[in-house]
């Protein structure tokens, strides 16, 4: 899709927000919520220290850049079509076997505590989604808002892209009928 110019707009957010990437169905604009709104990276990054901080004799011989190191160290060779299979068919599991991989990598190899943690890591993730929205994303929304249609679509089950569509103001910024989640279709965007 066409990048298009926001019309003059009384936020402060940097000009590179000014721009989205959007397409529009008869008078809505729609934005993709993952890299537009948030990032992935930053809200995970939001959600080590706390992790760390949570469960200090476990992670006692770990720093926090060692645990977000062995995390995405196995996200990433994870394979891809095996991650898109588990998050769509059960995202809790996808969680503990993230977590558990992970963690083995350190050489904690506890089911009990993979799940405290992935408990706790869930419990959480609100706060971490708000905290990773990009700088100016909120008062970019905030500019469209009463102006401006706006819908999202978003990639994903809707148990995992439900809550960060709520933790970045769905409620406040995008009606029901234009909240599209792939997940809800069976279709991706």
């Amino acid at each position: 899709p066409p990048l298009y110019p926001l019309e003059a707009s009384p936020c402060s957010c940097p000009s590179a927000l000014r721009w989205f990437f959007s397409f529009s169905v008869g008078c809505a604009s729609f934005l993709a919520a993952a890299g537009t709104l948030y990032a992935l990276a930053a809200s995970m990054g939001a959600a080590f220290a706390p992790l760390h901080k949570a469960f200090p004799s476990a992670f006692a011989k770990h720093t926090v850049d060692a645990v977000a190191v062995a995390y995405w160290s196995f996200y990433k060779g994870y394979g891809d079509a095996e991650k898109v299979a588990l998050i769509n068919s059960d995202p809790e599991k996808f969680r503990r076997v993230m977590w558990a991989g992970a963690l083995a990598s350190l050489g904690i190899e506890d089911d009990a505590f993979v799940a405290r943690l992935t408990e706790e890591f869930a419990r959480t993730r609100h706060h971490q989604w708000r905290e990773a929205m990009y700088p100016g994303a909120w008062e970019l929304l905030s500019s469209l808002k009463g102006r401006k249609i706006v819908g999202t679509i978003t990639n994903g089950p809707a148990l995992v892209q439900r809550p960060k569509l709520e933790a970045v103001g769905r409620k406040e910024f995008f009606p029901d009928h234009l909240v599209f989640v792939s997940g809800e279709f069976g279709s991706r965007k």
